[in-house]
């Protein structure tokens, strides 16, 4: 997957994982897409759509579903990957960073944030293992 830009996104997970968890700091998410021309667009939509358009469920819909065939198409050229990278660093410097690729997006965020959150379990005394 190689490097790749990425801006803050609203993903709801920055926000209910951490309360879920009962982890305590802040989060954020990032967002980035192949090829770089994916980027420059959300980039002038999020900059010309008033934000309360994005809002409604209605009008993130229609867009994503106005945005399937052109998606489809380019896909087919250069395939379709997805990756995530989950970080988390503890008040006294430790980390902890997991990636995952698949070719579905469902699956790399699920199969992600489980596998960060199973770490995260262990290295928290869970299982035997020792405290994060």
């Amino acid at each position: 997957v190689g490097r790749r830009d990425v801006w803050s996104w609203p993903f709801p997970e920055a926000g209910t994982v951490p309360r879920r968890l009962k982890i305590q700091g802040n989060s954020s998410t990032g967002m980035g897409t192949a090829p770089g021309i994916w980027n420059d667009i959300l980039v002038a939509l999020v900059s010309l759509v008033p934000r309360e358009l994005w809002r409604q469920r209605g009008f993130s819909e229609a867009l994503a579903n106005f945005s399937l065939p052109m998606v489809w198409v380019t896909d087919q050229f250069v395939k379709e990957t997805h990756a995530m990278r989950v970080e988390a660093t503890s008040p006294d410097g430790r980390n902890c960073v997991c990636v995952q690729t698949h070719q579905s997006f469902r699956r790399c965020v699920a199969q992600s944030s489980a596998e960060f959150v199973l770490h995260l379990l262990e290295r928290r005394g869970f299982w035997g293992a020792s405290p994060f």
